[in-house]
């Protein structure tokens, strides 16, 4: 993707300092958006939310990149769901119990904070990026009033949202109404909750104010929701796939993995195939699933994908695999949690099943990654195999992750084969990145 000449970055940007980006993800996902940035900018400074503990992710990483390194890097993040451009970032904001006065406190804030060199850099950056996405997607023209953003002299319409943690004398509504307020006094922008061209996001923690302008979607966020033309109510995001993969080392270097045996045996819509098959090209992913339905759903949107993706789908019942064993490199199952699908009585005979399945189709050190919510019913079947001395076959706990899923936390098991005859130890990865 290449910057329109239209609307090509000013000299001012090309030599100012290198802005700081904000990605977001699913809470739980950053490491492996992380992973995604430093494979893709080894020399950009990454890291995540300073706020963050281990046990209490938002879903933000920060990057800092050169202006036009980062139109044409960020739109194809897989792990990224959406990019924001950080406006400020301050540690040290004090805020009045009056929320009456709130407006003329955050403006004069605001107008020491961000200068007019900001606000223009930003808007520049905003409508490159709005012009590369159209060409590169080859969308017509914009006109009528969406061909706003491409005249700098008529005015623009914005959104602030405002999400807020800690004690403090107003509400996030009106954080958000009173930023707006101010925005409008420094800027001239329209404020619109409904079609708005700028969408402005606030962040409060306690005293620590960070506040970004929306650039847009990833594209593989973006093309996946427009190739799913058939979806169901458990299909996953891009960035919960995207952490799938990264979990289970497919998209490293290391060799052994090269033109590898990909197979998900409860596909559903098929999402993690076209992800898998978008990050690893040369990987041969096969899906499988009980259901009919959920099958010429995954048919139907692999349709739209390049030519060249190697992947099949076969009907087959998850306990019983017509597969060849020691056959399948990596598995990647987003198991029934038995509520939109299945049960939990359901859940306690399938899981024991599936996971002795999944240990007889993986090759040597092959890797099954699952998704789930029943913890203690994957370590309890984790225990018995290893102390199943009649199973040629051991599984190892390779790591453990936890994630937002829909807002509802569940589980990333990264499990690994080796023979009961080995004595070498496993290399285990850190459970928290």
């Amino acid at each position: 993707m290449t910057i329109p000449d239209t609307h090509a970055l000013g000299p001012s940007m090309a030599s100012a300092t290198a802005p700081t980006f904000w990605l977001t993800c699913m809470a739980g996902c950053e490491f492996a958006l992380i992973q995604e940035c430093q494979s893709r900018c080894p020399d950009a400074l990454v890291s995540r939310c300073s706020e963050c503990k281990s046990r209490c992710r938002c879903g933000r990483v920060f990057i800092t990149r050169p202006w036009e390194t980062a139109l044409n890097e960020f739109p194809f993040l897989h792990g990224a769901e959406s990019v924001f451009l950080v406006l400020l970032e301050d540690w040290a904001f004090s805020a009045t119990d009056d929320s009456m006065l709130l407006a003329d406190v955050v403006a004069r804030f605001l107008s020491t904070r961000i200068t007019d060199r900001c606000w223009h850099d930003a808007l520049t950056f905003w409508k490159s990026w709005r012009a590369a996405s159209s060409l590169s997607a080859q969308e017509p023209p914009v006109s009528g009033k969406d061909a706003r953003q491409h005249h700098p002299q008529e005015e623009l319409r914005f959104r602030v949202s405002a999400q807020r943690t800690g004690d403090h004398a107003f509400t996030s509504r009106e954080f958000a109404s009173s930023t707006a307020t101010a925005i409008n006094s420094l800027c001239g922008w329209q404020g619109a909750v409904r079609d708005h061209q700028l969408d402005i996001l606030c962040v409060l923690q306690s005293q620590r104010l960070l506040m970004g302008l929306k650039l847009g979607t990833t594209r593989p966020f973006d093309s996946l929701k427009d190739r799913c033309r058939v979806k169901c109510s458990t299909m996953l995001r891009p960035s919960i796939c995207c952490t799938l993969v990264s979990a289970s080392g497919m998209n490293s270097t290391d060799t052994t993995f090269s033109r590898c045996l990909a197979v998900d045996p409860v596909c559903g819509s098929g999402t993690i195939s076209q992800v898998c098959t978008s990050m690893c090209s040369d990987t041969f992913f096969l899906n499988g699933d009980s259901d009919l339905n959920a099958l010429e759903a995954a048919v139907i949107n692999s349709r739209s994908l390049q030519r060249g993706k190697r992947m099949d789908f076969v009907r087959w019942d998850v306990s019983r695999l017509p597969l060849r064993s020691g056959i399948v490199d990596f598995i990647f199952a987003d198991l029934p949690f038995g509520q939109r699908v299945g049960s939990t009585e359901e859940n306690h005979s399938l899981y024991p099943a599936a996971m002795r399945c999944f240990k007889d189709v993986l090759r040597l050190k092959g890797r099954a990654t699952l998704l789930t919510t029943m913890k203690k019913l994957v370590l309890r079947e984790l225990k018995a195999h290893q102390e199943d001395a009649h199973s040629g076959w051991q599984w190892n706990l390779l790591a453990q992750y936890g994630i937002n899923h829909g807002g509802l936390w569940s589980h990333v098991f990264v499990l690994g084969t080796t023979a009961l005859t080995t004595n070498a130890p496993v290399e285990k990865m850190s459970k928290e990145r």
